[in-house]
């Protein structure tokens, strides 16, 4: 009876540390501030991409940072959330 009455315990400990490291790590995903994902772009091919992956990181809001003059030669994608754009120009061709 003592040996099934330690297994039983060491099984309680070792949930209840499961459980403690898991509501711990959740309760640190909750709280941790959500950080948009910044860009560095050069081009019209990584701005695009740039555009692409901020639509769908999951990120709240993102940065790209034009890094040079993008010259622009298609139509961009539609942004569809909070994006900032810095420097740089953008200049519309054909």
């Amino acid at each position: 009876m003592s040996l099934l009455k330690n297994q039983f315990i060491s099984a309680l400990i070792a949930f209840w540390l499961t459980s403690g490291v898991l509501a711990g790590l959740a309760m640190l995903l909750m709280v941790s501030p959500a950080l948009g994902a910044t860009f560095n772009v050069a081009s019209e091919a990584a701005l695009r991409t740039a555009i692409f992956t901020a639509n769908v990181n999951g990120d709240p809001s993102n940065t790209i940072n034009l890094t040079g003059n993008v010259t622009l030669t298609q139509s961009m994608p539609m942004i569809t959330k909070n994006l900032t754009v810095n420097g740089g120009r953008i200049m519309g061709s054909g």
